[in-house]
């Protein structure tokens, strides 16, 4: 099964992938939104080592390599589970990965209520 086979024909809309490329593991995890709270539950867990030679210094140096370790978290995780998540949320870590952070303000138009979803 190729990575993005994950993703076809999902059984359910609400399910997603959480997949965290680190430098040592690879950690993926599929969860659910509980409709009634709108919080994550998550219902299946992957966790691989990343091989030798995969990544180096921060830099991935084998690419096939990083990939099937991926599969292999995913695949943990969808065995866990039993679901096709149809979204996927994806974290990168590495010394050469640059990140920038937004601050935006703006007025509410009705500051004392809770912030739900959609507002965010």
């Amino acid at each position: 099964m190729g990575l993005f086979d994950y993703f076809k024909n999902s059984r359910r809309s609400d399910t997603a992938l959480a997949l965290d490329i680190g430098t040592h593991l690879i950690k993926a995890l599929i969860f659910r939104t509980d409709e009634s709270t709108g919080r994550g539950v998550v219902i299946g867990v992957g966790k691989v080592k990343q091989s030798l030679g995969d990544m180096q210094s921060g830099a991935v140096s084998d690419i096939e390599g990083v990939v099937r370790s991926c599969e292999k978290a995913i695949n943990k995780a969808a065995e866990m589970c039993g679901e096709s998540p149809n979204q996927v949320i994806l974290g990168i870590a590495g010394e050469l990965v640059k990140g920038k952070t937004t601050t935006v303000h703006y007025e509410r138009l009705k500051p004392k209520s809770k912030i739900d979803l959609p507002e965010l």
